[in-house]
């Protein structure tokens, strides 16, 4: 046997013990490593079961690797601590009610569109309270376009790339196509992978009425697991069956309302829709009647005053939501008026806050 299957680091005070296969597989050399694509050069195949480092050394922040085939490596120390374990993100996000909730600041369109700042702002107002409004944009699908691209891809569903709808047309099966009364909810729940981030835009307004609302999904989970440990496990555990049935589509899935991350065990995804909730099939009948009041229990938690925000959307002003965080909702109205909008996929608006510096 070789003579380290581990080697000990002490660095900031701190001892750390490293497995040396998890070293090699993360060498970073010419051979092992293309620096210009990212990606790694040699297959998981590639490494000996029996490898270990011969010898070491440790100096100036780096180890320097010697192994028993031959093979050498060097490290940054920061590389290595940086990489052991998952990194907190730098900012932590801000949970609000209606009491609680400031307002944003303000950002205007053409700031948006010249300064990297605002742009920043944008981004972190959506990380740190899940949504974000953009003033002053032209109220058309175009002028909603224009501001999404800024920073977004957009994310194409048979709803197209864009959509503006109005109650006059009832282009698809959504109650979202109509006047009527919409509780608050999360779009989506039929996908697999729910779009990360909404964008509504009203872009002709002549109704009274149809205030909108907003509550933090994270803000209520996070209560619900504090105050009804029982509740809060039944929600992260049950398969809630959802679909969207139209002419010749069915898009189907079934998830638990609250999605943890798997390995922070962290509220990661809402997704409740009551509208579009497929035949419960998921539970025994034994079970389901515990369930419904659960259900019940958390529609009354995401109905309550306390949990919401509300306001008006008016043409010129374009809002920008989580769809995995935060609720949407709307109140009835009479008269007529014109949304636009867009879907942004998760991993596309994961990877615009990693590439911001906003997470790891």
């Amino acid at each position: 046997m070789s003579k380290f299957e581990t080697i000990k680091i002490k660095f900031h005070e701190n001892l750390y013990e490293i497995d040396t296969f998890w070293l090699r597989d993360h060498c970073r050399c010419v051979h092992c490593y293309n620096i210009e694509t990212f990606q790694r050069k040699t297959n998981i195949l590639d490494i000996p079961d029996d490898i270990n480092a011969s010898d070491f050394i440790i100096k100036n922040g780096k180890l320097q690797v010697f192994w028993n085939d031959g093979h050498e490596s060097s490290y940054d120390l920061d590389f290595i601590l940086k990489n052991l374990n998952p990194q907190s993100d730098k900012y932590k996000r801000v949970y609000w009610t209606k009491e609680t909730f400031k307002v944003l600041e303000k950002v205007e369109m053409s700031d948006f569109l010249t300064n990297s700042d605002t742009k920043l702002a944008v981004l972190k107002n959506l990380y740190l309270y899940g949504f974000a409004f953009i003033d002053g944009v032209e109220p058309t699908e175009e002028g909603t376009k224009q501001c999404i691209e800024n920073l977004f891809q957009i994310q194409k569903t048979f709803f197209g790339e864009m959509w503006t709808f109005s109650d006059a047309n009832l282009d698809h099966c959504d109650t979202a196509y109509t006047n009527y009364y919409l509780p608050g909810h999360n779009d989506n729940t039929y996908f697999n992978d729910p779009a990360g981030l909404q964008i509504l835009h009203c872009v002709q307004d002549n109704c009274t009425g149809g205030e909108n609302f907003l509550i933090d999904g994270y803000q209520v989970a996070t209560k619900i697991k504090k105050n009804y440990p029982e509740i809060y496990k039944r929600l992260t555990t049950t398969l809630v069956p959802a679909e969207f049935i139209e002419n010749d589509r069915h898009h189907s899935y079934c998830a638990p309302i609250f999605q943890l991350h798997p390995l922070t065990k962290e509220i990661l995804q809402i997704r409740f829709n009551d509208s579009d909730r497929a035949p419960f099939n998921t539970l025994k009948q034994t079970e389901v009647r515990q369930f419904y009041k659960d259900l019940k229990f958390l529609a009354n938690e995401f109905n309550h005053d306390e949990n919401q925000i509300v306001f008006k959307l008016k043409p010129g002003r374009v809002m920008i939501f989580d769809n995995w965080r935060v609720l949407h909702g709307r109140y009835s109205y009479d008269g007529c008026r014109t949304m636009s909008g867009s879907y942004v996929s998760r991993t596309e608006f994961q990877s615009v806050l990693r590439v911001n510096g906003l997470i790891n």
